[in-house]
C-alpha cells in the first residue's frame, strides 16, 4: 500500500495532519509473528467479517503526535519501528487486540452504560486520550483496580478503558483473573467484556461451551 494516500483523504487535512513512513525491511519478519499470534486468538468467521486489513508503519503521526496505533472501518493501523521507539513484537502484540477491540465495537453494540456504572472512578483524558501518549500508560497500581481500571492509559476515557482490558482478556487471562478476584469493579468490568466477545462467536476460548 502507499503509506501516504492509505487514509481517508480528511485525516490528511487540518487538524488530523497525518504523516506516516514506511516500515523498515529489516522489521517486517517481527512484527509478522505478532500479527499471527494476534490472528490465532480470533475465531475465523470474526476476522474474515470485521478485519479487511492491517497496515504497518514505521512512523505513526496524528495531530501532530506520535500514535502506536489506531483504527478506521475494518482497518488496523500500527506503527512498528524498534529504532527510533523501541517498539517490540510483545507490545505490537497488545496493540493489535487493543485496536480491534475498537473495530468490533463499532460493529457490535457494546453496553455502555453497564461497563461505566461498573466504575468506581472517573475517566481522566479531555482529549480522548490523546492527552496521555506521552507516557506508555500501562502502569498497574492498586488504586486503579479499585476504581476498576487497569492501567492509567485505561483510565483515560470509555473506549481506551474498553482498549486495555481486551489486552488482558487475550494476552494476560491469568493475571486479569487474579486481579478481579481482589477488585469487585475489575471482575464485573472482566464478565461484560468476555460476554461482548462471546455474543459475537462462542468459539473464544475464554466462552463457557
Amino acid at each position: 500500500f502507499n503509506h501516504r494516500t492509505c487514509f481517508p483523504q480528511q485525516w490528511y487535512r487540518f487538524p488530523v495532519s497525518a504523516e506516516t513512513s514506511e516500515v523498515r525491511t529489516r522489521d517486517i519478519p517481527k512484527i509478522s509473528g505478532a500479527i499471527k499470534k494476534f490472528l490465532s486468538k480470533y475465531p475465523v468467521r470474526v476476522v474474515d467479517e470485521n478485519l479487511h486489513g492491517i497496515y504497518i508503519f514505521g512512523e505513526l503521526r496524528f495531530f501532530k503526535k506520535d500514535f502506536g496505533g489506531t483504527f478506521g472501518p475494518g482497518k488496523i493501523y500500527l506503527r512498528f519501528n524498534p529504532a527510533r521507539f523501541g517498539d517490540w513484537p510483545s507490545l505490537s502484540v497488545r496493540q493489535l487486540h487493543h485496536e480491534f477491540s475498537s473495530v468490533l465495537m463499532k460493529n457490535h453494540r457494546f453496553p455502555k452504560s453497564k461497563w461505566i456504572s461498573s466504575n468506581k472512578g472517573n475517566y481522566v483524558s479531555r482529549d480522548k486520550g490523546r492527552d496521555m501518549l506521552e507516557s506508555l500508560g500501562r502502569d498497574e497500581h492498586n488504586y486503579l483496580f479499585k476504581q476498576g481500571f487497569l492501567t492509567s492509559y485505561g483510565s483515560a476515557d470509555f473506549e481506551n478503558d474498553i482498549n486495555i482490558y481486551a489486552e488482558y482478556v487475550f494476552v494476560f487471562p491469568g493475571k486479569l483473573k487474579r486481579i478481579g478476584k481482589r477488585h469487585p469493579a475489575v471482575a464485573k468490568k472482566s464478565k461484560i467484556i468476555k460476554d461482548f466477545y462471546c455474543r459475537i462467536d462462542r468459539s473464544f476460548f475464554f466462552c463457557q461451551k
